[in-house]
This record gives structure tokens, sequence and C-alpha cells, in this order.
């Protein structure tokens, strides 16, 4: 009974927003990922580099804003756990190049409903309807789990 619900819970989640679809850079890898996410974390709870997450653009704002005093902690934190990366180099400057370039390009877009020809009424309704349904579903979890 519990794999319908997640599955459901996920849909729903999947469904209600379409973030930064043109982001196209290739990833640097597992390990410097992780880096940045264990070093974004301290900055920014939910950290990512998930382009589809709507953390997405303010964890690059941190990541690709030089000279700010958060952009040099957190570059620092994430160097220093990159160090230990068996990976090339190269495979994360390219990613950081690419990932800066986009986001000077497209750090003021929004996070598009996936119903992009709808108004912005019927676009909030879909995400209310939505937030509704998952919340439902995580209540009835709860109470299955009972």
């Amino acid at each position: 009974m519990r794999a319908p619900i997640a599955i459901a819970l996920t849909a729903a989640t999947a469904v209600s927003a379409v973030c930064n679809p043109s982001y196209n850079v290739t990833t640097s890898g597992e390990c410097f990922t992780g880096c940045n996410v264990e070093a974004g974390n301290n900055f920014l709870p939910g950290w990512t580099m998930d382009p589809a997450s709507d953390k997405f653009i303010p964890s690059l704002k941190l990541m690709c804003s030089k000279g700010t005093v958060q952009y040099t902690a957190f570059m620092t934190k994430a160097g220093m756990c990159m160090m230990k990366c068996t990976d090339p180099q190269e495979l994360f400057n390219n990613e950081f190049a690419g990932a800066c370039g986009w986001y000077a390009e497209h750090k003021d877009d929004p996070c598009a409903s996936t119903e992009a020809a709808g108004s912005t009424a019927g676009s909030a309704a879909s995400k209310l309807q939505i937030s509704g349904l998952t919340m439902a579903l995580v209540a009835g979890a709860g109470y299955l789990a009972l």
C-alpha cells in the first residue's frame, strides 16, 4: 500500500514545476558535485546542482557571485573537499564555467509552471491543488504507517 502512495507523491511533486529547462551543462561528477553540495548547504540549506529544483538559481548565485564573502567561504570549503577527488580537475573547471555562464544569462528566470500557457491565477490554482493532493497523500501515508 505504501508504494502507490510514494509513486503518487513523486508524480504530484514532479508535475508542479519545470525549472530551468535550458540548463545543459555537463556535470563534473559525483565527487566534485558532492563537495559543492556539502559546502553549499553550509550557506543555503538545500543547495543543489539539480536544475529542476527551485533552489537551483539561488545555489548558482552562491557559487557564481565572485567577490562576496560567501563565495570565498564556499569555494574554500568546496576546494578543500575537492582535493580528495581523483577525477581530473578540468571536469570541475568546465562545469563551473558552464554553470556560471548559464547563470549570468538566466539568473532572473522564474521556475515556470507546467501550464506555461495558462494564466497566473490558473498556475497558482494548479500549484495549490497539487500541494493539497501531496499533503493529503502524506497525511494518508502517515495514517497507514500507524
